[in-house]
């Protein structure tokens, strides 16, 4: 018999807003650009291209925030201060390719339960799927389950109206990685300005990929 199971507050803030503007190992490690840079942070870690701020502690987390404040976006940076609590790690792009000033983040979250060794890949993003469902301004457009060594994995692809969420120009699109092993679901997302999007998609498929746990 299955357990009962729902997905946490912060799995419901991370699936639904993906921070709209980001032992052994096992899993994933799939080789990325020598260029790139390694983040780490509790149980996992992942390479992203060395233009990207942030990391894991608090002291990342403040000088993600102090960026945007700096650029500005005083509503951005309280987020994720508020918010430092339910990530366990958070970065952004200091490079910035779109009209609307959007940076390009990533973050990642951790669901991890007893009941979730009875539920499939598939069961979980049904239950994300009805959580996004209901906020206004989200919408998924494309969703696939895929092959990332080590773990059992699915990827949405999901839009975001700025202007019905955050009442800002705009729209964002993100990938977001669910990777479950066990009783554990890491939930990777990177979010960018939709005119980015296609440049940038490849870039995430190869760091999702190269997402290690320990």
């Amino acid at each position: 018999m299955k357990r009962t199971f729902k997905l946490s507050t912060y799995a419901n803030l991370s699936l639904a807003l993906g921070l709209l503007l980001a032992s052994c190992s096992g899993g994933g490690g799939a080789t990325a650009p020598t260029s790139w840079e390694t983040f780490e942070g509790e149980g996992f870690s992942f390479t992203l291209p060395s233009t990207f701020e942030g990391g894991s502690d608090q002291q990342d987390f403040a000088a993600v925030a102090e960026m945007y404040r700096n650029a500005g976006n005083e509503t951005l940076a309280q987020s994720v201060e508020a918010n430092a609590g339910f990530i366990l790690l958070y970065a952004a792009d200091s490079v910035i390719n779109n009209q609307n000033k959007t940076y390009t983040n990533v973050n990642v979250i951790r669901e991890q339960n007893p009941a979730l060794v009875d539920y499939t890949i598939k069961d979980y993003v049904d239950l994300s799927l009805a959580q996004l469902q209901a906020v206004n301004g989200i919408t998924v457009v494309g969703q696939k389950e895929i092959n990332i060594p080590g773990f059992d994995a699915y990827l949405l692809i999901e839009e975001y109206d700025l202007s019905l969420l955050l009442g800002a120009e705009g729209t964002s699109k993100a990938d977001q990685y669910l990777l479950k092993s066990g009783d554990t679901v890491w939930v990777i997302t990177y979010t960018t300005d939709i005119s980015e999007y296609d440049a940038r998609h490849p870039d995430f498929e190869t760091s999702a990929r190269s997402f290690t746990i320990k």
